[in-house]
């Protein structure tokens, strides 16, 4: 495993998410919360996108999972910044056996702003843990406890790579969505990107 290619590949992501919310600010409320067939709605899966990047870093980073029966919780536990859960409601069910501390306004229906200010700091979040991994601490192994009680355990690597195709899965669903609306964010391929930014060469 190499740590360059990781942080190619979150670059990448990080630049298709960025390109999603743009075309995501150009609806309304009312098209944000339009049902789309069996996805719910734009606003839930931008919600779902954001809080499940968290959830995943936060295991990547080792935090312990937490239970709370609110939000009323330290931004950080042993130094690192937690996630946001609550950012709907800051008495939501607890998913992936974590709830951290919501840095969003827990209000029933966040913004689109306040959601890409949250991505933002999940981003720098990733940066410095990518920026603190040599190619031998990617096979980290990482142990937690699921919902349902039991013990999991997977390198670092897969904790990552999971991370990265959950996010792909749904900017897809949100790309999609949005070029049924007429936005499209446009294509967000690989070598797109590479092509765009400096990434071609740091990968070549």
């Amino acid at each position: 495993m190499n740590t360059r290619i990781f942080r190619t590949l979150f670059d990448h992501g990080n630049w298709a998410t960025r390109r999603v919310f743009e075309a995501a600010r150009r609806l309304d409320d009312e098209a944000l919360d339009r049902a789309i067939d069996t996805l719910g709605s734009l606003r839930a899966l931008l919600i779902h996108l954001v809080e499940a990047h968290g959830y995943w870093l936060a295991r990547a980073q080792g935090v312990i999972p937490i239970t709370v029966d609110d939000a009323a919780l330290p931004e950080t536990v042993s130094g690192v910044v937690l996630p946001c859960v609550a950012i709907r409601n800051p008495k939501s069910k607890i998913q992936n056996g974590i709830k951290p501390q919501a840095r969003v306004t827990a209000v029933d229906k966040p913004g689109v702003e306040a959601l890409y200010a949250e991505w933002k700091r999940l981003e720098v979040n990733a940066s410095a843990l990518l920026s603190s991994l040599d190619d031998g601490g990617l096979q980290r192994i990482v142990r937690y406890t699921n919902p349902s009680g039991a013990p999991q355990a997977y390198p670092l690597w897969q904790i990552l790579a999971h991370q990265l195709f959950h996010a792909a899965q749904h900017r897809s669903e949100l790309a999609l969505a949005l070029s049924q609306y007429g936005h499209s964010p446009g294509w967000l391929d690989v070598l797109v990107f590479v092509d765009e930014t400096s990434a071609q060469e740091e990968i070549g």
